[in-house]
């Protein structure tokens, strides 16, 4: 008969217990650069979202916690795998939300900055408008003078 591990040779993965649930994942979030046991079937998912929602102050493993129940509910077994999968598709998604959401501010700071632009160069072509017409109107004035002084020659000349 195999004798029993003593408490202090037994590790939490030898236990069946909430607990051995709950370090795969910290030991996952405390050492990201390793790989957990992917066939690790997590027991108390429940337990262990709500856990992961404590530890990292993200919400979204309880809805993730759901998810899992209802798989584990139509007869499947929640492995490491799973989660592990979960979170990176949601981390995935929050990225796209996150690069769309600058990107959309980004654009509209562009549309802001072209519409600018635009309200600059309407002022310089007003601008170049008035100077445009001050320029006819000197020239017009130059006119006028330059006939005053032929009619005043004229004028001079037949006296």
């Amino acid at each position: 008969m195999a004798q029993e591990k003593d408490i202090s040779e037994k590790t939490l993965e030898d236990c069946d217990d909430v607990f051995a649930d709950f370090f795969l994942p910290v030991y996952y979030l405390n050492n990201p650069d390793s790989s957990p046991p992917a066939d690790r079937v997590i027991r108390h998912v429940d337990e262990t979202m709500k856990l992961m929602t404590a530890i990292t102050g993200n919400p979204d493993y309880i809805a993730a916690g759901q998810e899992l129940l209802a798989q584990e509910e139509e007869g499947g077994t929640v492995r490491m795998r799973d989660f592990l999968e979960q979170a990176m598709d949601r981390g995935r998604e929050a990225a796209e939300k996150a690069f769309h959401a600058e990107r959309s501010a980004f654009q509209a700071e562009r549309n802001a900055f072209q519409a600018e632009i635009n309200a600059f160069q309407a002022e310089r072509n007003a601008f170049q408008a008035e100077r445009n017409a001050y320029k006819a109107e000197i020239s017009e004035q130059n006119r006028v003078i330059e006939d005053l002084r032929r009619q005043l020659e004229l004028y001079r000349s037949g006296d």
